[in-house]
Order: structure tokens, then sequence, then C-alpha cells
């Protein structure tokens, strides 16, 4: 799969979680499933997943470096995965749609 597509595809996961998290926080349906000393933190983590994930949108298409240096052996990427970024993209939002 393309890199630049496995992070928009990413990036939507997390805003979509960001999304039902504020959602479920301002339409008081949180109320069933978390203690009253919980529900900030799962207002603030919505909204931290929004932050993340538009700005992982925004930046996706541009090219960034690993952030260390490569040997002149050393050729491996950073993008590849052992489990096909689709199937993880579906782990992520299946739980939603249940």
């Amino acid at each position: 799969m393309n890199p630049k597509l496995q992070r928009v595809l990413f990036s939507l996961a997390l805003i979509t979680w960001g999304g039902v998290l504020v959602y479920f926080y301002a339409t008081g349906r949180i109320t069933k499933y978390l203690a009253p000393d919980f529900r900030p933190l799962s207002l603030a983590g919505g909204l931290g997943l929004l932050v993340v994930g538009a700005f992982n949108l925004l930046t996706a298409t541009q090219e960034a470096s690993c952030g260390h240096d490569h040997g002149p052996d050393d050729t491996h990427d950073h993008e590849s995965m052992d489990v096909h970024p689709l199937a993880a993209f579906l782990i992520l939002l299946v739980p939603l749609g249940l």
C-alpha cells in the first residue's frame, strides 16, 4: 500500500475515534460507560486524537526524515508493518460499527 495513502487512512481513523469520544461526551452518552471522574479525561483524549489526526492528515503528503542516521548497509524502511495496513485500519474501525 502507498505510504501516503496509509498515513491518510490512519489519520482518518484517529479523527473518527476522536469524534466518537467527543460526541459521546457532548451528548451525555458517556455517563452510561464511565464514572464521573473519567469523563473529562475522555473528552481530553478525544480532543487530542482529533488534533493529532488533523495534523497528520494535513502533513501526510510531505516527505519527512525518519529522525536518525542510517549506515551505508542499513536500507530498512519505516513504512512496513507485520500486518497489512488495510487490516490494521479495519481493526481500528470495526468496533465503532458494533
